[in-house]
């Protein structure tokens, strides 16, 4: 049985990855910060769905938290072949007003964090012959977008670390690959503004936002076959020249 560890998956797209790999039957490794609840209920339904699921509590920005999730995931499964690296903060704020521990913060937990992740976790790919990492970023790390300036360096940064690893993970047979899941309604989207949602949704030029569940969908198939590295994987329909 497969085993993947999913970062931030107590709640929106880290949820619904989970409980997508889960209803497989995979063996899930359910990382959680302080959303103890939540990442229990997660946990519960993927072994009712006949998946097997493990709690790590571990903050990514924290390295002995990361070695601590990784040894807890092989000593449950015995092996872990995909890292989905979906941990991540925003903290909206014009760039002169950012305050430098608020930067400090997304930054360790959005780049630093998959970091962290990636380099524990490609160790233990590698001896068992390969695997996936996916790592979650955002239409603002392509395009930017105001008051966000953070958020965007965060995730414009793990495109080059994801495409920098592809490279150098390619002979040990591990895929790294970056999917951008656009704007979701039922994700970090429920917390903008109406007007925000309005103008989003208008740029889509199929008008109808992506689901939490569709990206799960989509990262789930392609995790399921190999021979593809390296990419982006742009999910929203925004289109950028």
């Amino acid at each position: 049985m497969k085993a993947v560890i999913v970062t931030g998956a107590s709640r929106g797209l880290g949820r619904a990855i989970a409980l997508r790999f889960g209803s497989a039957g995979y063996s899930v490794a359910v990382n959680f910060r302080e959303r103890i609840k939540e990442a229990e209920d997660v946990a519960g339904k993927i072994e009712k769905m006949g998946g097997r699921a493990v709690l790590t509590k571990a903050d990514v920005r924290n390295i002995d938290d990361i070695s601590g999730m990784i040894d807890l995931t092989i000593s449950a499964f015995g092996r872990i072949d995909i890292l989905i690296n979906n941990a991540a903060i925003n903290k909206d704020r014009l760039l002169i007003s950012m305050d430098e521990d608020d930067w400090k913060h997304i930054i360790d937990t959005n780049l630093k964090g998959a970091f962290n992740c990636m380099r524990a976790a490609a160790g233990m790919m590698a001896k068992s012959g390969g695997g996936h990492i996916v790592n979650i970023s955002s239409f603002a790390g392509l395009s930017g977008r105001r008051g966000q300036a953070c958020y965007a360096a965060s995730k414009a940064g793990l495109i080059g670390l994801s495409r920098s690893a592809a490279k150098e993970l390619a002979g040990s047979n591990i895929m790294v690959n970056v999917v951008i899941p656009g704007f979701m309604q039922d994700g970090m989207g429920k917390d903008l503004s109406s007007d925000q949602k309005d103008i989003i949704t208008k740029d889509n030029i199929l008008g109808d936002p992506i689901s939490a569940q569709g990206v799960a969908d989509f990262i789930f198939h392609f995790t399921s076959s190999t021979g593809t590295t390296g990419q982006i994987f742009n999910l929203d329909n925004r289109v950028i020249f």
